[in-house]
This record gives structure tokens, sequence and C-alpha cells, in this order.
């Protein structure tokens, strides 16, 4: 992407999320309900297996954060294959949603995103690109992103169906004990349900960087 591209996209960042800009003292990990502590300025992985349910219900706990009367921080999902549907969540806080046709150019969109800062939380859904493409991304291009993050200090939460970036700073693993019978009931009891275990993260850093 040109440099032009990106000052305007920039400028339009800016205008679209004032909010971001405000400068006032932001926590040092981003906080949901019934989702576990998810610390700023890294690449964080949340790995749900497709045997698993309970990953639409943390989208939709993410999209549906408000801080009522106070401006809630923008999210951006960045989405690889044009999976999202907005028709099926609760949206409440300000959403930047980026479909992208690869997750090559999902990857372009998250490396200006977090370097550009100004969304503290940008969410790359891989959950649903088929694994052999995930892999085809080369290490280094994970290490960069994080290291962006790291400069920046947004969280870049990727999702995904197997644990699968070696630069991963932070790694959950969902599990969720849903039944049938659950999809009755209000979403709140679903997320009850719903856990998250800690899996081991990858910290070293190639020699190679590329």
């Amino acid at each position: 992407m040109s440099t032009p591209s990106v000052l305007a996209l920039r400028r339009q960042l800016s205008a679209r999320f004032p909010a971001a800009h405000a400068g006032r003292k932001e926590p040092e990990s981003h906080h949901f309900q019934s989702l576990p502590p998810l610390p700023k300025a890294t690449l964080s992985e949340l790995v749900s297996p497709p045997e698993v349910t309970g990953l639409g219900l943390v989208l939709a706990e993410l999209l549906a954060q408000s801080r009522g009367e106070e401006q809630t921080p923008p999210l951006a999902l960045i989405d690889p294959g044009d999976h999202f549907d907005p028709a099926s969540y609760s949206v409440h806080r300000p959403l930047l949603w980026l479909r992208a046709p690869s997750l090559k150019k999902a990857l372009q969109a998250a490396d200006l995103l977090v370097r550009d800062g100004n969304i503290p939380l940008v969410l790359l859904d891989c959950s649903l690109t088929p694994l052999p493409e995930v892999r085809q991304i080369p290490p280094s291009s994970w290490y960069r992103l994080r290291a962006l993050a790291e400069a920046s200090g947004t969280l870049l939460l990727a999702l995904t169906s197997t644990p699968t970036l070696p630069a991963a700073t932070t790694r959950y693993q969902l599990t969720s004990a849903l039944t049938l019978t659950d999809m009755a009931a209000l979403r709140s009891q679903w997320l009850p349900k719903v856990s998250f275990h800690p899996l081991r993260a990858h910290q070293s850093q190639p020699a190679n960087m590329g």
C-alpha cells in the first residue's frame, strides 16, 4: 500500500474514531465479562477447535461491550473469507469491519491497523481459514505483527482453529459444555459454560526475521 493511501486511511480512522486519540490512560489489559484478561501490546491467540461451540459467544461478548455513557473504544474485525454476518450480532461499540479475500491480504490490513495504533483492539478471525493457508504464512510475518503491537500498544487477537501462531505471547483454548438444550436459553446463561484454558505460547524470536 502506498504512503498516500496509508495517510488517507489514518485520517479516516482519526475522524471516525476520535476517542482513540483522547490520550487518557488505559488499563494494561482488556477485561470482558466471562473472558480472561487480554494484555495490551501483544499478539494473542484464541484457539477454538472445530468440535467446540462457543466462539460466536466470544465474538458477541466483544462486540456487545459498552461503557454506558462513556465512549467505548473502537474494535476492528479483519475478516478473511467474508464469513462475518453483522445481522447476527448486537453491536454496541464502534466497529471497523474489514473484509479480505485471503489471509495474506488480511495480514496486510492487520499490519496497517496495528502499526497505526488508533484502534486498541484488532481481531483477526482465522477460525474458518483453511489450515494449509494459515501455515503458508511465514513465521517472520507473525513476529513482525507482534513487534508492531508491542510498539503501538494494540492488542492483536487472532482467532484460530488450532494452535498455529509461533509468535503468540498469550494463548488460550476455548472449551464449552454447551448442549442443544442450551440453544433455547438466553446468551447470558451460555457464557458460564464457556471456559478458557491457557496454553503454552512461544516467546522466542527467530534468528532471521527475513
